[in-house]
């Protein structure tokens, strides 16, 4: 589509991001930049009390792939930044899914112990930034998530692992010991 002589891709992703309706614009024209909404927040901690935290880190890997050759990303929380934004917003996700999973120790909701000691390891991953309510209002959400969830359930055996591999087990429900070298990619 174009706009005042700027031509713009634009993907729906749907859910997983902050929001159910998630959707990237990559303008076209140079220089070549990235509108990618919700997917990421850029120095903040993020909301994800929208049980979508696992299609979240899928719609990041898709992002990734797409947005290879696209020098600067604007997230839509937060200053612009490059591709690597993408990465940070899921280690962070990441991390969060992990103090979860053991805090509420597969429960779906954490005690207010366990809520207190997430937001210290939070704000240890991602010290003196804003939104730090966020950590303990999502905290509930993602631990019911993340209790329903088989695929997650080994998360915590393979920290080591890559995003893409954890990704494409969590897709797929293989065992992380049977996953190939050369497997492909969830698109």
């Amino acid at each position: 589509m174009t706009f005042d002589g700027i031509t713009y891709r634009v993907y729906d992703f749907g859910r997983g991001g902050d929001c159910d309706a998630n959707s990237i614009w990559i303008m076209e024209t140079e220089p070549k930049v990235a509108f990618v909404g919700d997917l990421v927040f850029n120095g903040m901690h993020s909301y994800m009390a929208d049980d979508a935290i696992l299609a979240w880190l899928v719609n990041l890997e898709r992002a990734g792939m797409l947005l290879a050759d696209v020098p600067t990303i604007y997230p839509g929380h937060g200053q612009p930044g490059p591709l690597t934004l993408l990465e940070s917003q899921k280690a962070y996700l990441l991390a969060y899914c992990v103090a979860v999973r053991e805090l509420a120790d597969r429960k779906p909701t954490l005690t207010e112990t366990a809520r207190q000691e997430l937001v210290a390891r939070m704000e240890r991953f991602l010290p003196g930034v804003p939104l730090t309510f966020l950590i303990t209002h999502s905290a509930d959400a993602v631990a019911a998530e993340l209790a329903r969830s088989n695929a997650f359930k080994r998360v915590l055996r393979v920290s080591c692992w890559s995003t893409r591999s954890l990704l494409y087990n969590l897709h797929t429900g293989a065992e992380w010991e049977q996953l190939p070298s050369n497997s492909p990619t969830l698109l």
